[in-house]
């Protein structure tokens, strides 16, 4: 079967909850708008519908009124299944390791879990690291590609 004749789709489950974390890597905060408030106690927490998920080579449109887009990439954990580099046409903008998180996915997954039951499936976004379109004052080309790389990964097997 050629792959043309295939619809890819996102990854995730239809009716999964994606939660997402704001103001997660420091250096981030320091770059933005954010830079002069403390970070809070808590995970700054939002969701984002699976609707807005796209899949690798999709046109992304820019919504009407803005500018452009921003290239975020973000570790992501998915719930019952454990799980960067950021480069914009090759250049790269965006390169961390997750131990400059301010809240690690352990953390904030339990930090959930107080006030809702995750469910397999449900997935958690841990936020952008600093590089960001909007604050390094480009605006994207139209047909501009990023690419998102995870460096390395480990799982654990289930004994």
């Amino acid at each position: 079967m050629a792959a043309s004749s295939v619809e890819f789709v996102p990854p995730v489950l239809p009716d999964a909850r994606v939660f997402r974390i704001g103001l997660n890597y420091l250096k981030h905060v320091a770059e933005g708008s954010f830079s002069d408030q403390e970070l809070p106690e808590h995970p700054t927490l939002f969701a984002r519908w699976t609707q807005s998920l796209t899949v690798d080579g999709a046109e992304v449109p820019v919504p009407a009124g803005e500018d452009g887009l921003d290239w975020e990439g973000e570790v992501a954990a998915w719930v019952g299944a454990p799980l960067v580099e950021a480069t914009p046409d090759g250049r790269i903008v965006q390169d961390v390791n997750t131990d400059k998180m301010a809240y690690g996915v352990g953390e904030t997954l339990a930090h959930i879990s107080h006030t809702i039951t995750l469910r397999p499936g449900d997935l958690l976004a841990t936020g952008t690291p600093a590089g960001v379109r909007v604050v390094c004052g480009e605006v994207g080309e139209d047909g501009a590609r990023v690419d998102d790389q995870l460096r390395a990964s480990s799982v654990s097997p289930r004994m």
